[in-house]
């Protein structure tokens, strides 16, 4: 299969200090790569890299094979859309007025939202369960309902790639099983290629096609979900001893007891 979105030898240094060190990865259309690790490990680092927010010391990002537009274009927010973990709003506005700011890559210059604008907002609105947040302020919204405007926000950009760092951090469980469906359901149904930071590994398991498991800015581990969560490098980068079962048909993945050595996928 061809990788719609590519990293390929991607450093990023801060000082001596590497927060990635010679990472490749690969985003294919059509399906859910989730990026898991510890804390620390570079995960955040890489959605910002593949995001355009910062450039590696070494490396190259493309998509479709050519290189991405450059950072701040409109070209590259109509080809990558990017939901930051944290959720800041930094003005007080209404859930549909920061939603509908998903739409100007798609607006020209001195011109003004259309029909489909419009129609696009309302879709996202009602598959991110927001439409009855459409009056309300975001700053006013609790965590869990402005993390759902900012998703919201991403989807009407109708990138094709989707890019989602700790999207369900902030969710109740209820809310972040409808995000992730809704997340499989943009990769599956409409061809995008989705990467999403997860910590929830019961959750990377049930959604994830592939995974790419970071630990100390490198790639411990890279495939096909079953086998990256089954392999030792997950234990060795989390130092954690992991319980695995199946549940409903879906796996089921439960952190048991810390294991005696440093975590670091390196021991493998």
């Amino acid at each position: 299969m061809t990788a719609m979105l590519s990293a390929r030898d991607i450093t990023v240094r801060i000082g001596p200090r590497p927060l990635l060190e010679s990472v490749t990865a690969h985003f294919h259309a059509g399906q859910v790569t989730g990026v898991i690790g510890p804390n620390g490990a570079g995960k955040s680092t890489l959605m910002r890299v593949l995001a355009g927010l910062v450039a590696p010391e070494t490396g190259a990002i493309t998509l479709d094979g050519a290189p991405l537009p450059p950072p701040g274009s409109r070209a590259r927010a109509r080809r990558v859309g990017y939901l930051p973990q944290g959720h800041e709003v930094h003005w007080p506005l209404t859930a549909r007025r920061t939603i509908a700011l998903g739409r100007m890559p798609h607006i020209p210059a001195f011109g003004t939202p259309g029909e489909r604008d419009s129609a696009a907002v309302d879709t996202a609105m009602n598959r991110t369960a927001t439409a009855h947040l459409a009056d309300a302020r975001v700053d006013t919204l609790s965590g869990g309902e402005r993390a759902r405007v900012m998703l919201a926000r991403v989807l009407v950009t109708e990138t094709p790639v989707l890019l989602a760092d700790e999207p369900v951090a902030a969710l109740d469980p209820y809310h972040a099983l409808a995000v992730m469906d809704l997340l499989a359901e943009e990769a599956r149904a409409h061809r995008r290629a989705v990467a999403v930071v997860l910590h929830d590994l019961t959750l990377a398991a049930r959604y994830c096609d592939s995974l790419i498991l970071i630990d100390g800015g490198r790639v411990c581990a890279a495939g096909p979900a079953e086998p990256v969560l089954t392999s030792g490098a997950l234990s060795a980068a989390y130092g954690v001893r992991f319980a695995r079962g199946v549940l409903d048909g879906g796996a089921v993945i439960t952190p048991i007891h810390r294991l005696d050595e440093e975590p670091s996928c390196s021991l493998n």
